[in-house]
């Protein structure tokens, strides 16, 4: 149950208007039932993304996603079922994450949430990736880079996320500073197939030209 509080508005003008909306909404934790406003994005304008798949533009990205203030309990609306809130909750009492883990970012958490109930791994990697993105503590960096890539390195060759995935490790590897081994990567890359086409092999030029330089810096794709 959620309840809009107030509404902001902002706006970014390139060459036409495109705007970012948000405000403070009133959400009730489904772990301990606390009450609490957290803010919201309504919608937003991307203009593009970036080699790790992280889009940018006219908005937060990942989207902000509430953190309950008395338990820490990371979740939107629904998006836990009353089975899964029942494990989180013993789970949780036994391996509070919150306690164990400090000041990470939200959606590392919901990451780790959706571990305990055994959520789609395919979409933890994805929640693990958007920690990457919504992290502002350089100190944490690297950490979350690789702990990323760890679970990027559980997937399934058959999985259709697999070769995608690859693309975003090597990005990683790249900015974590694990320029032998993203080279290492993109020999493998090349190995994929019909995978390895005309748009693949402009990021993977890109990605050499960037590891020749040392280059750690986020790029879009090309």
């Amino acid at each position: 149950m959620k309840k809009v509080i107030f509404f902001v508005f902002s706006i970014v003008i390139v060459n036409n208007i495109f705007a970012h909306t948000g405000g403070n909404v009133e959400y009730t934790c489904p772990l301990c039932g606390r009450r609490f406003e957290s803010y919201t994005q309504f919608s937003y304008t991307i203009f593009g993304q970036n080699l790790d798949l992280r889009r940018y533009g006219a908005a937060i990205i990942p989207s902000p996603i509430p953190k309950c203030i008395s338990c820490n309990f990371v979740f939107s609306d629904d998006f836990f079922s009353e089975e899964e809130i029942i494990v989180l909750k013993e789970k949780l009492k036994v391996n509070n994450i919150f306690e164990k883990e400090p000041d990470m970012p939200n959606h590392y958490y919901l990451a780790r949430e959706a571990e305990i109930v055994n959520r789609d791994l395919v979409d933890i990697i994805w929640w693990f990736l958007s920690g990457v993105w919504e992290n502002k503590d350089e100190n944490l960096e690297n950490m979350l880079m690789n702990i990323t890539i760890k679970y990027i390195d559980k997937l399934n060759e058959k999985s259709k996320s697999y070769n995608n995935y690859q693309l975003v490790k090597l990005d990683l590897l790249r900015r974590s500073g694990k320029f032998e081994e993203a080279l290492a990567l993109i020999e493998i890359i090349k190995t994929y197939g019909e995978f390895y086409n005309d748009y693949i092999i402009k990021i993977i030029d890109l990605q050499i030209e960037l590891i020749g330089n040392k280059n750690q810096d986020e790029h879009q794709l090309p």
